[in-house]
Parts: structure tokens; sequence; C-alpha cells
């Protein structure tokens, strides 16, 4: 096993990744800057080679965050999920009013 800057790479990755958790639970910065900078750690201390990081590397994962993300997007710029609610909370309050309310002449 390989020594990297005079430690274990267990030791090495182990480090780098229980400060960049810390740093994430800290919530002071951007999670997927620190996870970027993790990564280049990893790689820039010879605990992974490139090709090794790029291979763990899942895509469809990737491209699954980009479609939501886009989803939320649209969804926030179009009120969706704000019209949804109040046309929800309506349908409810009509059907409490016609549960509580007493019978009238007119029904």
């Amino acid at each position: 096993m390989q020594m990297i800057l005079g430690f274990d790479p267990l030791v090495t990755a182990t480090v780098i990744v229980v400060l960049t958790y810390a740093l994430v639970i800290s919530d002071r910065f951007d999670r997927s800057l620190l996870a970027l900078l993790g990564a280049g750690a990893m790689i820039f201390t010879g605990v992974l080679s490139q090709e090794e990081a790029i291979r763990g590397i899942d895509f469809n994962t990737i491209a699954l965050l980009t479609g939501m993300a886009g989803l939320i997007v649209m969804a926030r710029r179009r009120k969706t999920v704000t019209l949804t609610a109040e046309a929800l909370s309506d349908t409810e309050r009509r059907k409490l009013s016609t549960l509580v309310a007493p019978p009238t002449a007119d029904h």
C-alpha cells in the first residue's frame, strides 16, 4: 500500500471525508461546492486517480436530480404548488361547510 504524504491512504481518505461532512453539517457553505472540494482533495492527495473518481460517478443519478431540479424551477415559476394547495384548501373548506352548516330552506 502506497503512503500518501506520509500517511496511510485510509487515514487520508477518512480525514477528508470527516472534514467534508463536518463542513456540510455546519451549513455555512454550499454543499455541492464542499462535495467538489472533497472529491478534488481525494484526487489531489492521490487517494483516488482521476479515472477512479470518474468511474465512481453515477450519471443516472445526476440526470435524475437535474430533471427534478428543472421541474422544481418550473413549478415555482408557475406557482404550481401554491395554486394546488389553495385549490385543495378551498375544496376541503367547502366539504367541511356542507357537513357543519345546518340545512336551509333552499336545499
